[in-house]
């Protein structure tokens, strides 16, 4: 067996469910930054819900859609 294999299988795959676990309590508990990336028009506002702008954290790149053009409000 060659040694790279035997390093991954002996060290990384175990760690690859604590990544996760990681990522995803980061997720959690993070104090969302949201920045304005796109303003949605046209038919494409009724295809998303009545979303019109969308909005992404800069720390974890949560999505979040809302209804109001210039401010983050709830649909």
């Amino acid at each position: 067996m060659d040694i790279r294999k035997l390093i991954v299988n002996i060290l990384i795959i175990p760690l690859l469910p604590i990544g996760i676990l990681v990522a995803l309590y980061q997720r959690l508990t993070c104090k969302h930054d949201y920045k304005k990336i796109k303003t949605v028009h046209g038919d494409q506002i009724i295809a998303m819900g009545w979303t019109r702008s969308i909005w992404v954290c800069e720390k974890c790149k949560h999505e979040y859609w809302s209804s109001d053009l210039n401010k983050m409000t709830k649909r």
